[in-house]
């Protein structure tokens, strides 16, 4: 038996009940499409108040940050009135744009976020809106985004398509995007605080942990304070002089003598100890030390080198990794040349490396510098080989004089044979091409002997030995007659 009036009609008129659900349908569509109109002309109002107020960005012509904390209140008063809806509100950050700036100028970085902003309007909806917030950074508002997990999917979406090359001026940029979420449901808050919430959030997306995309929580705060404390701790370290250098064996595959060494990067950190590079150089690059970093390196390293020189360690070379900040240095080549003459060293005992992506954000560039190098007589070797793009044009086109093969091939070629064709392929390539190789990461004795069969000269990793300190190294060099290559490098 039906139990109330509603089941009876439904019962007696089952067409009744289907048109009676239809209607509410329509109304509830009715009342979106109203919601969305008023949304629309809202963001419309909006966008004639800024441009009569001159509430915008005079590079780009983006409404700036003051506009945005309106745009946010005048959302936040539509939310109160339709509960159910969620805002969302995205800071983009592209923090390698200023170290663009610093080499480039800032036309370049305008452009880039020209081409960044073009990119985004693509996906913005009628009644979503795009700001400039900072220098090297963007915010969007989206009026009603629906749940926290589509605005992540939206974010992750919207950094995939800005981690896309750009090409300006000849040179290929990439903008590498952070992206911090703050949702926002119930409207009676701060505009204010939800915009930096989001650009909270955006510092916790710097952790490649969260893949550039981090939604606003509670702990957000936190870790973003943690970040920004190491990140002056750096600082300090380098001001207090806290860095120092270990120094790891580079051995002759055949003698098994010592050729020289890999120099290190370490943080004698007050408090931790001894750190890994890995545990503060991500930071470093974001906040634009690395051009310092590298400057400090070459000098310890050239200041070591002469002091071996002295107690007899004639052949000894160092060799330099060079970071793409400190590659694109204006006056790197004269630098080099100072430094070389202050330490009384010749040219041709001091070897330079660069990987592979440094390479392909200005090919141009790259061969002029490489050129410029090598008739100062300082040799240029290619880094990690085999990691990036490894094009082969890049070995004949550019004038290196040596590689270094990436530990992922020695790894492999002990388990496929196929791996170990490849490995012996590109070292005969090498040679044909009057260049030098030096295998990383040996571990294995059947790793080194398999270079040994395939032509490799150099090899190290810790099969060999570890890292050292440098009185350590020292008593190595002593013992063992070393006579080639000391390596400098940052990982």
């Amino acid at each position: 038996m039906p139990t109330n009036l509603t089941e009876l009609v439904r019962l007696l008129d089952p067409r009744r009940s289907e048109r009676s659900e239809v209607e509410q349908l329509n109304q509830r569509l009715e009342r979106g499409t109203r919601q969305l109109k008023l949304a629309r002309e809202e963001v419309a109002t909006l966008r004639a108040r800024i441009a009569a107020s001159g509430l915008s960005e005079p590079i780009t012509g983006l409404p700036n940050r003051s506009a945005c904390l309106d745009a946010i209140d005048r959302t936040l008063k539509l939310l109160r009135h339709h509960p159910g809806h969620h805002m969302a509100v995205f800071s983009v950050g592209f923090e390698r744009l200023q170290r663009v700036a610093d080499v480039f100028g800032y036309p370049v970085l305008d452009r880039l976020l020209l081409e960044a902003a073009r990119r985004i309007e693509l996906v913005l909806g009628p009644s979503d809106t795009l700001f400039r917030t900072g220098e090297t950074r963007l915010a969007l508002i989206f009026a009603d985004v629906g749940e926290d997990a589509r605005a992540v999917a939206l974010a992750n979406s919207l950094a995939d398509t800005l981690r896309q090359a750009c090409q300006v001026d000849g040179g290929r940029f990439y903008l590498d995007p952070h992206i911090g979420i703050a949702c926002v449901a119930g409207g009676y808050e701060c505009a204010d605080q939800i915009l930096s919430r989001a650009v909270l959030a955006m510092y916790r997306a710097k952790d490649s942990a969260q893949h550039g995309v981090a939604l606003f929580q509670e702990r957000t705060a936190d870790d973003v304070q943690r970040r920004l404390l190491l990140e002056a701790e750096v600082r300090r370290a380098l001001e207090l002089d806290e860095f120092t250098l270990w120094y790891q064996p580079v051995f002759d595959t055949y003698s098994n003598s010592v050729a020289g060494f890999e120099a290190l990067l370490r943080w004698n950190h007050p408090r931790d100890g001894l750190r890994e590079p890995s545990s503060f150089l991500p930071v470093a690059h974001e906040i634009g030390l690395m051009s310092e970093i590298t400057r400090w390196v070459l000098r310890q390293s050239a200041a070591q080198a002469a002091a071996w020189t002295r107690k007899g360690q004639r052949d000894l070379f160092i060799s330099a990794n060079l970071t793409a900040e400190s590659f694109a240095e204006p006056n790197l080549v004269g630098e080099i040349s100072d430094l070389l003459m202050e330490f009384e060293l010749p040219a041709n005992k001091l070897k330079l490396e660069i990987v592979e992506s440094t390479v392909v954000a200005n090919v141009s560039r790259t061969a002029r510098l490489i050129t410029t190098l090598k008739e100062l007589g300082v040799p240029v070797w290619l880094d990690d080989f085999g990691t990036g793009y490894s094009s082969l044009s890049y070995l004949r086109a550019l004038a290196f004089q040596g590689e270094k093969l990436d530990a992922s091939f020695v790894a492999r070629m002990v388990v496929d044979s196929r791996d170990f064709g490849l490995v012996k392929s590109i070292i005969d390539l090498l040679q044909y091409l009057q260049m030098s190789c030096v295998a990383e990461g040996v571990e294995t004795r059947d790793q080194r002997e398999l270079l040994a069969l395939a032509g490799c000269e150099l090899c190290q990793g810790y099969v060999f030995a570890h890292p050292m300190p440098a009185a350590e190294a020292e008593r190595l060099l002593t013992t063992s007659g070393a006579t080639s290559v000391a390596q400098l490098t940052f990982s």
